[in-house]
């Protein structure tokens, strides 16, 4: 999957790089590292919750304060 001209995953070397992540990245993700001495390897599973920040918008009362001088 290409986002803006730049790919969603992209696997370096024993690394996965999520670019532009976001809520829709949630869920499972399994590591299998294997090699030519050990074919069945070690399998990892994780889970990512992306939590992004909501914005939020604070409005400031303003209050009129009158005084009779």
């Amino acid at each position: 999957m290409i986002v803006n001209g730049i790919s969603k995953f992209i696997v370096r070397g024993n690394r996965l790089i999520i670019n532009n992540i976001d809520e829709t990245d949630n869920g499972r993700y399994r590591c299998h590292a294997y090699n030519n001495y050990d074919k069945t390897g070690e399998i990892k599973d994780y889970l990512l919750s992306v939590i992004s920040k909501k914005k939020i918008y604070f409005f400031v009362a303003v209050e009129n304060n009158l005084f009779n001088c």
